[in-house]
């Protein structure tokens, strides 16, 4: 199943040699920004199918969790604090897998500008947030360390060395500076990254960046 995204709407359509739309998620008022699926890696079988569920976000700062099949609306994740605010728009987005007694995960979210947060996604509710003194591009999580997740902005990036879905990372000081040519090469490989089922470009080279000795192996 693919999802193409049409303004406020998405439509989910079975991948043939002659597509046809299987239903149509039509929740949004806004521009849809970013679309996540979740990571379901547990065993399944006839009696136990694969669930097709989907994270969508739009301009506005509204996020849905979607029962695709369904076409149903499970959760609305919308920062109800923010009411009589200017909304703020969601430019990155990753669904974290679950376990245990929280088998749905949690959603990581950067809000326009500079905001991190995290999202239990059965509940609806924020588990922390996080601010950033510069304007955050966009974000990837490492694929070989759990609890480190890079940030882009135009002319550097941040290494969160201590992420954890329990509480709100604490050490934001680790930044390091690149120049502007190494900035896009860091952006697109971020990018890379967060594409799922792509393999990534090698890391930018390291003569162009100023103090990164150790982000092409960490990455």
């Amino acid at each position: 199943v693919c999802v193409c995204v049409c303004q406020s709407s998405l439509f989910s359509h079975a991948a043939t040699d002659t597509p046809q739309i299987v239903q149509v998620l039509d929740g949004h008022r806004a521009p849809v920004s970013q679309v996540c699926w979740e990571q379901d890696t547990q065993p399944h079988s006839p009696t136990q199918p694969y669930q097709l569920r989907l994270l969508s976000a739009d301009s506005s700062g509204r996020i849905i969790f979607w029962d695709v099949l369904q076409a149903r609306e499970v959760a609305n994740l919308i920062e109800t604090e923010r009411k009589g605010k200017a909304p703020r728009a969601v430019e990155g987005l990753a669904w974290l897998p679950g376990s245990g007694p929280d088998p749905d995960g949690s959603a990581l979210v950067l809000y326009a500008p500079s905001t991190l947060a995290l999202w239990n996604v059965a509940t609806a509710s924020v588990l922390w947030k996080v601010e950033f003194p510069e304007k955050i591009s966009s974000f990837a999580l490492d694929p070989f360390v759990q609890s480190r997740v890079v940030l882009a902005t135009a002319s550097s990036i941040f290494l969160l060395d201590d992420f954890s879905p329990r509480k709100a990372p604490q050490n934001l000081k680790n930044k390091y500076h690149v120049t502007a040519d190494a900035a896009a090469s860091v952006d697109g490989y971020i990018a890379s990254l967060y594409t799922p089922h792509h393999t990534p470009p090698p890391p930018p080279p390291r003569q162009e960046l100023y103090s990164l000795p150790s982000l092409s192996l960490s990455l």
